[in-house]
């Protein structure tokens, strides 16, 4: 992701990392740290590592989230 333009959010990896995630939102990454450890951006903690699933960037985005498809 590292210097590319993203034109949708499709285009974004299904985990990201909190500095993606603030790029992505346009916001400090010290900002996105918080936002993570308040629960204002639902987070990922993988060992020590943390990660925000794209699809919850959607509603920070202004998008809406997809409807569930009953099978």
């Amino acid at each position: 992701m590292q210097g590319t333009t993203v034109r949708s959010i499709e285009d974004l990896p299904l985990l990201l990392t909190v500095p993606e995630a603030a790029k992505v939102l346009r916001v400090g990454v010290s900002r996105a740290y918080e936002m993570a450890q308040r629960g204002e951006i639902p987070a990922v903690r993988i060992g020590r590592r943390i990660r925000i699933p794209r699809e919850e960037l959607r509603p920070l985005l202004g998008f809406q989230t997809p409807s569930k498809r009953s099978a």
